[in-house]
């Protein structure tokens, strides 16, 4: 990654509204160790900056013309974070109406709780112990699905009542289905996009590649040639050769990741990733397609560690017949391969919940985190997220695992 040198600041208010090609802005980056780059002004980072919604940015008066700039009509309005933070604070002024409405909303939620706190003594005990369950926040990570809570959960939310003996075989059933269709679905995709990028004749393509890759060009057995016309043909084939190889390389990196992401699909069950999973590539859009596939670049500030020393594992044995047990898991699903070893990591082993351990890989004792530079994403507060929301958002919580490994 080139860093680029920061520039002063354009001071001028109308050109920096307009965004003109020849003026350079500094704008924060953080993808360098200044966190500064100086870049032009686009019109999508314009309508960020005076917080233009991005279901509005599809009407006609937002739209580019010919000559790729709105009418700006948006920038002499005022910010609408900065209306947002006015709005907040008159709202939070010491008045009549302000106070009627918080007495309003505080006996709101004195309601709430007493109908909560009602709901909650009428449970029975078995409701209690399942609350109980659900509230703690970590699980052995070979822990098994309760699949019968999740059964009941089905039916319930279908307003059938739920009868074990009939509905865990018929969701089974189902089950088993839609992971065959997902499965099929993963395959039909994944063949659109090699089509898409290569060609009906895309596999055939594949048995090529590894020639490709090396001088499959023939050589010239004609008459003498003069040394203008050979360095030409030798510049020609040069840049040919080159087209060549880097198609060919990303053809097999495509099938290649492709091949494995699908391997690892077919292997899983329902409810888990059996034997690791990879990222599907193919799903994500074109631009990101690349970079989803081979992984972010690592930024290395120095010379890479050459660390041999050997892991201290735990005095204790029942501790140490899981670290064992996490470490054959995570070679077992191939995120670990045999190969070259050119420093080593260490790890040690941390209690997860009441009978369970986490592996920490411990980065920083090997002089690893020493030499690698990642740019900094700060997680977003609640404000910063209300200002990307639409009346079209759908939010969510995921649990990730095995992100690190991945």
């Amino acid at each position: 990654m080139v860093e680029c040198e920061v520039g002063p600041i354009n001071e001028d208010t109308d050109q920096f509204k307009r965004g003109d090609d020849d003026k350079l802005l500094v704008c924060p980056f953080v993808k360098c160790k200044s966190g500064k780059v100086r870049r032009v002004l686009t019109e999508g980072k314009l309508m960020d900056i005076y917080d233009v919604e991005v279901s509005l940015r599809m009407l006609p008066p937002f739209q580019c013309n010919d000559n790729t700039r709105t009418t700006h009509a948006y920038a002499k309005q005022v910010p609408a974070q900065v209306l947002y933070h006015v709005v907040n604070q008159v709202m939070s002024l010491n008045t009549t109406e302000n106070a009627k409405a918080k007495r309003s909303r505080d006996n709101s939620r004195v309601e709430i709780k007493t109908v909560k706190k009602l709901k909650t003594e009428g449970n029975s005990k078995e409701n209690q112990k399942a609350t109980d369950r659900d509230a703690k926040a970590t699980k052995a990570d070979d822990a098994e699905v309760d699949v019968r809570l999740w059964n009941f959960r089905t039916m319930h939310g279908a307003g059938i009542e739920y009868d074990g003996d009939r509905h865990d075989r018929l969701l089974d059933v189902m089950r088993r289905k839609l992971l065959g269709k997902h499965r099929k679905d993963l395959r039909k995709k994944f063949t659109a996009c090699m089509v898409s990028n290569n060609g009906s004749r895309w596999l055939d393509k594949v048995l090529e590649a590894q020639w490709r890759c090396k001088d499959n060009l023939k050589p010239y057995h004609g008459p003498k040639l003069s040394p203008s016309v050979v360095n030409s043909r030798k510049r020609k084939k040069s840049a040919i050769q080159s087209s060549q190889e880097e198609k060919a390389k990303e053809l097999l990196s495509d099938f290649t990741v492709g091949q494995d992401a699908l391997i690892r699909a077919t292997n899983a069950s329902f409810w888990e990733w059996s034997d690791g999973s990879t990222l599907f590539f193919w799903r994500w859009q074109k631009e990101y397609r690349k970079e989803v596939r081979d992984g972010l670049n690592a930024f290395i500030n120095g010379e890479l560690p050459n660390y041999w020393r050997a892991v201290n594992w735990p005095e204790d044995a029942m501790q140490r017949e899981q670290l064992k047990k996490k470490i054959s898991k995570v070679m077992r699903k191939g995120y670990i391969s045999p190969g070259e070893v050119k420093s080593l990591i260490a790890f040690f082993a941390v209690p997860k919940g009441p009978d369970d351990i986490r592996i920490v890989y411990d980065a920083t004792k090997c002089g690893l985190n020493e030499v690698l530079w990642s740019p900094k994403f700060w997680l977003p507060i609640i404000h910063t997220i209300l200002r990307s929301a639409t009346p079209n958002t759908y939010y969510g919580v995921i649990d990730l695992g095995e992100m690190f490994l991945n």
